[in-house]
């Protein structure tokens, strides 16, 4: 058997299972109402700023809002109670020390930076989490030096 034949006889390599991820549609963020509806992983597009310099309005935000507790480290897409209602949302940083302790990453007044603090209860208690923050994305044209 020559080495054309050989080639012929052999099976096709098998391609292996895909590893992408299926296509979410972009959301424009709704209301604190509207989010404490969602389920599953959501992409939306924020329209002012939630962190930040870390999450400014426009950059689009991987939410999964079966997390609705705090669990670990990370960001959290958050709602706080001021005085009876809900005044505010937007994302916070949670960290847990060796200590145990809950610390909450506020991010400072001109946005580049961020300040830790202890979480009390009296401050749990005040917070409504929708959901873990995975993923931010930020517009291509933010990162270009003009």
């Amino acid at each position: 058997m020559n080495a054309v034949a050989a080639f012929k006889t052999t099976a096709a390599p098998k391609r292996p299972a895909s590893r992408g991820v299926a296509a979410t549609a972009v959301e424009p963020m709704g209301a604190r109402e509207q989010l404490t509806q969602c389920r599953g992983l959501h992409l939306l597009q924020t329209h002012c700023q939630l962190f930040g310099d870390f999450i400014s309005a426009h950059d689009v935000i991987e939410v999964d809002f079966d997390q609705r507790g705090i669990k670990g480290d990370a960001e959290y897409l958050i709602a706080y109670r001021h005085s009876g209602d809900y005044s505010w949302y937007g994302v916070r940083r949670f960290q847990f020390r060796l200590n145990g302790e809950l610390w909450i990453a506020d991010p400072t007044i001109h946005g580049e930076g961020q300040t830790w603090r202890v979480v009390t209860t009296e401050l749990l208690a005040n917070i409504e989490v929708f959901g873990m923050v995975r993923e931010v994305y930020k517009p291509r044209s933010k990162s270009l030096k003009r």
